[in-house]
């Protein structure tokens, strides 16, 4: 039942409602949470390494690719080429915005950004570049060299083989009826081809050449109503999305950043010079204890 005779709710429980000491049926209290679905551990992982991706090819934009194309390097990321070649379509549009708007922050930002990645990116990286160096890459080699010797001594033999005896079945059974088959229906196919080409000669092609004008106004239109309509409306939702940005949500990450973010990376700045003052301590009692 769902109160008592005083008059005050009873718990919610999972269990059978009984009716006259005998169960009716019905089930007393909310599903329980275990029937509901979860993201599954693939889903999980796949949505946080996008957003790594994402954040990852944001801050490479920004911080490390060169202000031209004439500045990539072998070094530079793989990011930046694709990146600065979209910028130079869009720069005459946004450029005088950016400038404007978004420069001041930036160049804000920049110092934090480089030091950041002076201290704590870039050895990061050179730290896993030297860990694969000397643990991963003579594995890897050693596990390709293992599967090549594989390949070759097992798998390459047995594929052949079977080739082989598909081709010998194939030229048995099924090579004579395909070369009947060729034969029989190669008039049908040259007359076929020829009754196309004259289709596309006689009607496909005038009718192209006669909606050549109509597609050129159409063409015209359109990028007038674009340059006329489209980019002026555009740059007002350009211009109201930076006075946003500007007057809103900028104070907002100064805010979070003092806050939060500099903090952290203070503590990670001094974790990673003690760990490298301790290498060099280490170091130096080695070569004293020689």
């Amino acid at each position: 039942m769902g109160a008592k005779a005083n008059g005050r709710p009873t718990e919610p429980s999972d269990e059978l409602e009984l009716s006259n000491g005998k169960p009716n049926g019905h089930i007393i209290g909310r599903p329980s949470q275990s029937t509901m679905k979860k993201p599954s551990t693939i889903t999980r992982a796949s949505s946080l390494v996008a957003r790594l991706l994402v954040w990852y090819t944001v801050f490479v934009a920004a911080f490390q690719c060169p202000s031209s194309l004439d500045g990539l390097t072998e070094r530079s990321s793989v990011v930046c080429k694709p990146y600065l070649t979209a910028r130079s379509h869009v720069d005459p549009y946004l450029v005088p915005y950016y400038d404007t708007y978004a420069a001041p922050y930036v160049n804000a930002t920049r110092p934090y950004i480089n030091k950041l990645d002076k201290h704590i990116y870039t050895p990061m990286v050179d730290l896993g570049k030297h860990s694969y160096t000397t643990y991963g890459a003579p594995r890897i080699n050693q596990l390709r060299g293992y599967g090549q010797a594989q390949w070759e001594t097992s798998l390459r033999p047995q594929i052949e083989t079977a080739q082989a005896q598909v081709q010998k079945t194939y030229d048995a059974s099924l090579a004579p009826h395909v070369s009947k088959v060729s034969t029989a229906t190669a008039p049908y196919y040259r007359a076929g081809r020829d009754n196309v080409l004259q289709t596309y000669k006689s009607t496909v092609l005038p009718a192209y050449m006669i909606s050549q004008p109509y597609v050129r106004k159409s063409y015209a239109l359109g990028h007038k109503a674009m340059v006329e309509t489209g980019l002026p409306y555009a740059q007002w939702i350009w211009g109201s999305s930076m006075i946003f940005i500007d007057r809103t949500l900028w104070p907002k990450l100064r805010v979070l950043y003092g806050e939060n973010v500099e903090p952290q990376l203070m503590r990670i700045g001094e974790r990673l010079g003690r760990y490298r003052d301790g290498k060099k301590l280490m170091a130096a009692v080695k070569e004293v204890d020689r």
